[in-house]
Parts: C-alpha cells; sequence; structure tokens
C-alpha cells in the first residue's frame, strides 16, 4: 500500500494537526510550525482558543461539533483558522485540515458557519484519514 510521509502530509496540509486523546499536539504541518512554534507535545488550550463554534472547548464537544467549520486562533500570534476536525477513532486522534482566514474575516466567517458542513468533504477527508491511518499508525 503506497501511503504519505510525515514530511509530505506536511507539506500537502501545512497548516493540519493532530491531538492525541488528552488533547496534546502530536504532529503539526508545515506551516503551522512557523506561527506556532514546539506546537508537538504541547496541550491544544495552551495554543488555540476556539471562536466557534461556542462550547466546545475539550475533546468530547469537538467531537460532538464535528460536522461544523472550526474557527480557532492561535493564543501568542493571534492568527485566526478556519477548518474541521476529524476524527480517527482507532488511534484516538483528532486531526484538524484548514488554514489562515484574511484579518477581519473571522467575524463574518463564524456568523455564517452554522450553515456551513463538510459534508461535500466527507469522502475526500474520509479516504485520506484511511490513508493516513495505514501509513502513520
Amino acid at each position: 500500500m503506497h501511503g504519505l510521509s510525515f514530511t509530505q502530509l506536511a507539506r500537502l496540509h501545512p497548516f493540519h494537526f493532530a491531538v492525541d486523546g488528552r488533547m496534546v499536539v502530536v504532529q503539526e504541518g508545515i506551516s503551522l510550525q512557523s506561527i506556532v512554534p514546539q506546537a508537538t507535545g504541547t496541550p491544544f488550550s495552551a495554543l488555540f482558543t476556539i471562536l466557534a463554534p461556542e462550547n466546545c472547548t475539550d475533546g468530547q464537544a469537538i467531537r460532538s461539533c464535528l460536522d461544523t467549520v472550526f474557527f480557532l486562533q492561535t493564543l501568542d500570534s493571534k492568527v485566526q483558522l478556519q477548518g474541521n476536525f476529524f476524527p480517527n477513532e482507532d488511534h484516538d486522534l483528532l486531526f484538524f485540515f484548514g488554514g489562515p482566514i484574511a484579518g477581519g474575516a473571522c467575524k463574518t466567517s463564524v456568523a455564517a458557519a452554522g450553515q456551513v458542513t463538510r459534508e461535500k468533504h466527507r469522502d475526500t477527508v474520509q479516504s485520506r484519514l484511511r490513508l493516513l491511518s495505514k501509513v502513520f499508525m
């Protein structure tokens, strides 16, 4: 079976990251490394705040909001990210795939987030996660 190396994934999805069941970052994309240095091994809550959806502040709550677009902000650099979390239940991981949004766009995007779902991306992402689980796990 062919798959991606961690380096290839980090380049393909430069702002991705994964957290384990304790909500500790276990891997990060190459561009995320430049805005959140040394994220790997650090608790999610020490690096990011979730702007939307509200009340999704821990792993269990995030899992209950998977059909929602997430808006995150880095605590140090205040960079805002928009994307989705995707679970890998076999390995108790949550992957975030997304990217930065332009300054000021977050309020408009957050207001529209309730209408946006990831259904059209679900098959693609699930295929990627199956591939990743064979490569990295």
